[in-house]
């Protein structure tokens, strides 16, 4: 679904206003549903497993030896897969890989 918003910005001095028509609205969207499963894309849940499917062996073992090297350094560093990376945080986001299985 595609809307099209015109946005103009008009600058006097150190003053900007911007101007957006349409107003904007409150859309509802549909649930999405995948080809390969009946669960909707919001209820999906990433796993370490989902990203490193397809992936070479020795991009597996180099994350696997990030992953041991980093909770041996401090335990409370925790993976969390999110559905375009992995995330590494603490009380919040460090880092994140994103493994490609091409590149």
């Amino acid at each position: 679904m595609v809307r099209l918003m015109i946005v103009k910005k008009f600058h006097n001095a150190k003053e900007n206003i911007f101007s957006v028509s349409p107003e904007f609205e409150n859309l509802e969207l549909a649930e999405v549903k995948t080809f390969d499963s009946e669960i909707p894309v919001t209820q999906r849940t990433y796993t370490e497993e989902y990203h490193l499917e397809g992936v070479n062996d020795t991009v597996k073992s180099i994350y696997n030896k990030i992953k041991t090297s980093l909770l041996s350094y401090k335990s409370e560093v925790i993976f969390n897969p999110q559905k375009y990376y992995i995330s590494i945080r603490t009380t919040r986001n460090i880092a994140y890989i994103q493994i490609r299985k091409r590149k």
